[in-house]
């Protein structure tokens, strides 16, 4: 593994082999392939090649977890960044990429932002609803706040559509943010079985499913789950679980805050009602995976 270092070899060309370098990102060779990591903006540089065949993974950051309210109405799970793959033959040259940074908590959730690579753009996870507020759209939709009927945020490329809420009942639950792979859960299903009390609005939905990727070692990594709905009241002793492969902050119940996304891409926990000063958990920031062949 090397950060920034220059790794050299041949690309291809109709005259036969040419020698190229490349540079920029955290580099590792694993298997038969090299990759440069990127989690901060930089560029991407290429010297020397006629072309060089690469794949790629673009991951925007999620978005922030909705507050809970009054004393019966739970923050909406924040949406997952979309995550994109694709391939591509770069000529010689240097490509800039922005990685998109993750949503902070709020009333509603902001949204993440959103990473660009060769003119692919990864849109940022759509931000958890607060109460009685509806889930905002993004690369996967934020979940909906609990009260009011609210909607859950659409997602779009590369994501899914949050959870709704429960109805404007006693002790409505916050929906979990879309994942890569999955909408967020509805709120009012009973992840926690020990607490005795079963299925009931209190429930925080559940974080949509996220995925994994080996673009960056060769093994595994998990990528964008969506947070986990806030509780409206604490019967539920756990909040929404976050989306899990994928790293979702996980909802709480009351008088708790959300927990923060925890892989690229993720999305944050909403808050509990009751909360005093109400906090959701922050959207993970976005990565770009770039592979090739070793020379």
């Amino acid at each position: 593994m090397s950060f920034g270092y220059t790794v050299l070899g041949f690309g291809s060309s109709a005259g036969g082999s040419v020698p190229f370098s490349t540079e920029g990102g955290t580099t590792r060779t694993h298997g038969s392939y090299t990759s440069h990591e990127f989690i901060s903006s930089s560029n991407f540089v290429l010297n020397g090649a006629d072309s060089l065949d690469i794949a790629y993974l673009i991951v925007a950051g999620g978005g922030g977890g909705g507050h809970g309210g009054g004393s019966v109405r739970g923050g909406g799970g924040g949406g997952a960044g979309a995550f994109r793959t694709g391939t591509a033959t770069l000529s010689p040259g240097t490509y800039s990429l922005t990685i998109g940074a993750g949503g902070a908590d709020g009333n509603s959730g902001a949204d993440g932002s959103s990473s660009v690579f060769n003119s692919v753009t990864s849109v940022g996870g759509g931000g958890g609803g607060g109460a009685n507020a509806a889930g905002r759209a993004g690369g996967s939709g934020g979940g909906a706040g609990g009260g009011n009927d609210q909607a859950a945020g659409s997602g779009t490329t590369g994501g899914n559509a949050g959870g709704a809420a429960t109805d404007a009942g006693a002790y409505s639950a916050g929906g979990g943010g879309g994942g890569q792979a999955t909408t967020g859960f509805a709120a009012g299903l009973d992840f926690d079985t020990s607490d005795g009390v079963g299925a009931n609005n209190a429930q925080g939905g559940q974080g949509g499913t996220g995925t994994n990727n080996n673009y960056m070692t060769g093994s595994d990594v998990q990528y964008c789950g969506g947070g986990g709905g806030g509780n409206g009241h604490d019967w539920a002793t756990l909040g929404g679980p976050g989306g899990a492969p994928g790293g979702g902050g996980a909802g709480a119940r009351s008088h708790i805050a959300g927990a923060n996304g925890n892989k690229e891409g993720a999305g944050g926990g909403g808050s509990g009602a009751d909360t005093g000063t109400p906090q959701g958990g922050d959207g993970h920031r976005g990565t770009i995976i770039i592979r090739y062949a070793t020379p």
